[in-house]
């Protein structure tokens, strides 16, 4: 099914975004460094029977880089205003990595907007899960980079000119199966990427790492959680065998997860957004 290409200016921003089929809506909120080209299997399998959404989110893509705006309640509030601006309802927003708590935030923030929440591939933060991958290991594998991308302008200084092999690092140790990211993939991503000397920060999401924390950990759990809406939290092995051993049967959650996401029954993938669609 054809995808179409526009963009909105909403919340004092340009958001580039696509839109595919027809249906109950469905918007998909990508993590970093990806941008929403990540999500194009999984568009074609929603769209003959969802009307699907898929920004680019303030900062990435083709979106406007502007110099702030990146904590998580701003970037809910881009993603709410785009909402309204389509005249979207009874949404089912999905997120993966920090689009994940953007959506978490999005949903818990505008509970007349959303009435389902998709979590894929993320531990939200100030629960402690991720504050303990960020702990240094001895062998390195752990979430370095978070404090790293903090820094004020060391990072544009050390990674410009080297936008590839950074970001194709981070696919070939941490992506659950690395083959699934191509060098067409990858180029998308190195393009979008945000270089030195260009407009708005270096590496948006993790720049504003520290906000989401303490800005999705109280009131918006409290509030999301009042309305009872279905919620499901995927992990890249609910849908994906481990390229590095056989398949192993795939768990009983991940047939229903996507019933609980979408609101419909559909056949699962078989591999993660994360996997296949990156």
């Amino acid at each position: 099914m054809a995808t179409s290409h526009h963009t909105a200016q909403v919340n004092g921003t340009r958001l580039h975004y696509a839109t595919a089929g027809d249906g109950p809506a469905v918007m998909l909120l990508h993590g970093w460094p990806q941008t929403g080209h990540e999500w194009r299997h999984v568009v074609d399998l929603l769209a003959p029977d969802h009307q699907v959404v898929v920004p680019d989110l303030r900062g990435f893509g083709s979106s406007a880089k502007p110099a702030g705006g990146y904590d998580a309640a701003t970037m809910a509030a881009d993603v709410a205003a785009l909402g309204d601006h389509l005249g979207l309802q009874d949404v089912t927003v999905i997120g993966h990595d920090w689009g994940a708590v953007f959506a978490y935030v999005y949903a818990a923030s505008t509970p007349a907007q959303v009435r389902a929440l998709g979590i894929v591939e993320m531990a939200l933060p100030g629960v402690g899960v991720m504050e303990q991958a960020m702990a240094p290991q001895p062998d390195g594998n752990f979430l370095w980079h978070m404090g790293f991308q903090s820094v004020p302008d060391l990072p544009e200084l050390l990674i410009a000119g080297k936008e590839r092999p950074y970001l194709r690092w981070f696919f070939e140790h941490f992506a659950y199966n690395p083959a699934a990211i191509g060098p067409a993939d990858l180029d998308q991503y190195v393009e979008a990427s945000p270089r030195s000397g260009r407009s708005g920060p270096a590496w948006p999401s993790t720049r504003s790492s520290s906000p989401p924390p303490t800005r999705s950990r109280r009131w918006p759990r409290r509030r999301w959680r009042s309305r009872s809406a279905p919620t499901a939290a995927i992990p890249a092995s609910a849908t994906s065998p481990s390229p590095r051993s056989a398949p192993s049967p795939r768990p009983p959650k991940a047939a229903s997860s996507t019933t609980a996401a979408t609101g419909r029954r559909r056949s699962a993938p078989t591999s993660s957004p994360a996997s296949s669609a990156s």
